[in-house]
């Protein structure tokens, strides 16, 4: 793709201006193509794309490949981490070995690709005895079997709700990027945001993403089954976050403070509570 921008055209990923490196497209959010073959499906709200350099788009992996919907997979993971029947972490006969186990028929539609960018161990076709013994995982990198998959899934879908404030909204114009992120599994899920935020189309079968002006910063939210995942946008420090987490008191309130969004890659949102 050829690089002809305006110096004052910026990748919205890094900050930086286009013209400077390689560009490519960034779709803004990823298309599951099974019911839908045209991208301009009737009744869809089609999310189009912005140019990024190749380097930034290509440093959030699966995100930017394929027509797998990783937005939906992402939600879809975090609802099963939070939902604790979707887990198993009993009789491991190994002292040595710590395993929190997701129970596969929770995540059918996941593939060998999305298991690896979720940073998840697949030990679905492997006996008993030989991952409990800790063979199978000798050579696998140890990580926090909540955190890990959970910081990958919430970079994941701020950024895909970043992109739309930047490609719809120009935000932000100046300032930090400053994403507050409350994952809350709700009791009943047969609800809908469409009362608090106005009517939207869905982005994908199943899902929306809601976006409402707020008096200091902008909010979004996703919504799948009992999981909702709300995400405060603010370019300045103010008292935003503040009015948020005081709604949901007894929620996980991360925060993520950044200069550019490229970091959301490998961030480590549940070490970074709000407040600090």
């Amino acid at each position: 793709m050829s690089n002809d921008y305006d110096p004052t055209d910026l990748c919205y990923l890094c900050g930086r201006q286009l013209a400077a490196e390689e560009v490519n497209e960034d779709h803004l959010f990823q298309h599951q193509f099974l019911d839908r073959p045209q991208p301009k499906a009737k009744g869809f709200d089609y999310a189009g794309t912005m140019p990024t350099h190749k380097v930034c788009n290509s440093k959030f992996g699966n995100a930017g490949q394929g027509p797998e919907s990783i937005c939906l997979k992402a939600l879809h993971l975090l609802e099963v981490l939070y939902d604790p029947s979707t887990l198993w972490k009993e009789g491991i006969d190994n002292p040595n070995i710590r395993i929190v186990a997701i129970n596969s028929r929770a995540l059918p539609e996941f593939t060998k690709r999305d298991v690896e960018f979720f940073k998840l161990i697949d030990v679905t076709n492997v006996a008993y005895n030989e991952w409990a013994s800790g063979d199978h995982l000798a050579d696998k990198k140890k990580v926090n079997p909540f955190a890990t998959p959970i910081n990958v899934a919430l970079s994941t879908l701020a950024k895909s709700a970043a992109a739309f404030l930047v490609k719809r909204f120009s935000y932000p114009r100046q300032g930090r990027w400053r994403i507050l992120s409350i994952p809350y599994f709700a009791q009943d899920g047969d609800f809908t945001l469409d009362n608090l935020f106005g009517d939207t189309k869905p982005l994908e079968v199943g899902m929306k993403l809601w976006i409402k002006r707020e008096h200091n910063g902008w909010l979004a939210a996703y919504k799948h089954n009992r999981l909702l995942v709300f995400f405060c946008f603010e370019s300045s420090a103010s008292d935003f976050f503040q009015k948020v987490t005081n709604v949901f008191r007894n929620a996980s309130c991360l925060l993520y403070d950044s200069e550019d969004l490229i970091s959301l890659v490998a961030y480590d949102w549940s070490s970074n509570k709000y407040p600090l």
